[in-house]
């Protein structure tokens, strides 16, 4: 609840310092419905949900940043337009999650076609088409740009890989393409994170000198 997410702030800044974590996300993957608590096919109720987190978090820190659970910009349109009227420039940042090439990972059914190559070598530009979008709905909505951070994204094979994700050079290729679309939409995209980023196997990591 709010009060339990202020009181979060505020051990982290009485523990640590202002600032030690200076940005949230309230809630993850909302539009989800495997999200347990979220807000599936309820973007109101999300932005209502917001308004109330953010009021609390930002009474134990006024200076903390939040980020608004957004969506996959094809899929999930409906989602982000309610978000992004109701929510605006409340929201210091604009969540996209995206695992390449399939657009909704539960349906991933990657194979070793020429096809699902040529798929995940364009994951970059998929990205950036979703960046586009969600700009162009910015604009039309807020009349200015929204800060994105694409806080999850990699290349995803079936499902049942998806902390640890296929490490061939195909998925090398996606993957740097993915980066170079993360530069090239610097103006718009403020944080980015990988996940997930796989383990070597059991024998390497052992064989590995510690310090």
């Amino acid at each position: 609840d709010p009060e339990e997410a202020s009181g979060w702030v505020a051990y982290i800044r009485d523990r640590y310092g202002a600032g030690a974590v200076p940005i949230w996300s309230v809630g993850n993957e909302q539009w989800n419905v495997i999200e347990p608590g979220g807000c599936a096919l309820r973007p109101r109720k999300y932005v209502e949900r917001f308004h109330r987190f953010s009021k609390a978090m930002r009474q134990a820190d006024p200076d903390t940043k939040l980020i608004a659970s957004g969506g996959d910009a094809l899929t999930s349109a409906r989602w982000n337009e309610e978000i992004i009227r109701g929510i605006g420039s409340a929201m210091d940042l604009f969540s996209l999650h995206l695992y390449m090439p399939a657009w909704s990972p539960l349906r991933s059914r990657v194979g070793d076609s020429l096809g699902d190559y040529y798929a995940i070598a364009a994951a970059g530009l998929a990205l950036e088409e979703q960046i586009q979008l969600i700009e162009e709905m910015a604009l039309r909505l807020l009349g200015t740009s929204l800060p994105i951070a694409v806080d999850e994204w990699n290349i995803l094979g079936p499902l049942r890989r998806f902390t640890n994700p296929y490490q061939t050079q195909r998925e090398a290729i996606g993957v740097a393409g993915i980066i170079h679309a993360l530069h090239r939409q610097a103006k718009y995209v403020k944080i980015a994170a990988m996940f997930a980023t796989a383990l070597p196997p059991p024998a390497e990591r052992d064989s590995r000198p510690t310090k």
